[in-house]
């Protein structure tokens, strides 16, 4: 299965002036995934960016979990969903260990079947367009740790970062030709593929891809079939990544 048209978009992790301001390189239709703290935070960039598609991404303060899990601190995530509850914008939820905070490892472990639950029941009575941001790795392994979680209409984006994949040119290309292959069998146009990394991210330890790995894996990402692949992130972009993007 081949994409005719696959959309290119990016997460944007941190939405200062300076990074959104790479907007300005794109002319082609994008969709931004934008990070914020609060609903209200997300809603003055966009009126900001009203020209441009954004996504709401919410992150939790790092004593929080920082992203979604069912470690994460419950007061938070009760206070992020309820919030957007009823809203109607495209939300993402990325679903990744708390390792900024291990001490909710523990503090959590009571709340674990709780938290899941009301994570999964938010997924599936939410009736707006939801992108769950995933993992990859063994599938009921992510469902059993409440990193991934079954349902027929939201989006599943695998983060298939070949940046942070040791070894050769060949097995980062197999890597991620598996994870598009599974992934388009399993949620045919509901699947995007997350590629990076082209900045830092929270961690300020993630390696870089050159524009032209980029390419590579973009175009392996279109030959089979996924609808989007979304890159991390806008910040990092300049004309080269552009003009990897664009051929």
């Amino acid at each position: 299965m081949r994409s005719k048209k696959m959309r290119i978009s990016f997460f944007e992790e941190f939405p200062t002036p300076e990074n959104l301001g790479k907007l300005e390189l794109i002319n082609f239709q994008t969709r931004i995934y934008i990070a914020a703290r609060a609903l209200s935070e997300f809603k003055r960039t966009k009126e900001l960016l009203h020209r441009y598609e954004l996504v709401y991404w919410p992150v939790l303060q790092k004593t929080e979990g920082y992203w979604f899990s069912p470690f994460s601190k419950r007061s938070a995530l009760c206070r992020i969903l309820e919030e957007v509850k009823d809203e109607r914008i495209h939300l993402m939820l990325d679903l990744e260990h708390p390792i900024f905070a291990p001490w909710l490892y523990i503090t959590q472990l009571p709340n674990f079947w709780r938290n899941k639950s009301f994570i999964s029941n938010f997924i599936a009575e939410r009736k707006e367009e939801t992108t769950l941001v995933e993992l990859t790795g063994n599938r009921h392994k992510l469902e059993f740790l409440g990193l991934s979680y079954k349902s027929e209409k939201v989006n599943k984006a695998k983060m298939a970062y070949t940046s942070l994949i040791r070894g050769t040119k060949k097995r980062k290309e197999t890597y991620l030709q598996r994870i598009c292959i599974d992934g388009v069998e399993e949620y045919g146009s509901r699947f995007r593929i997350g590629l990076g990394c082209i900045a830092k991210g929270i961690s300020k330890l993630e390696p870089i891809l050159t524009p032209e790995e980029l390419a590579r894996d973009l175009e392996i990402a279109k030959e089979y079939g996924v609808v989007e692949a979304i890159v991390y992130r806008l910040g990092g972009l300049n004309e080269k990544y552009i003009k990897a993007i664009c051929e």
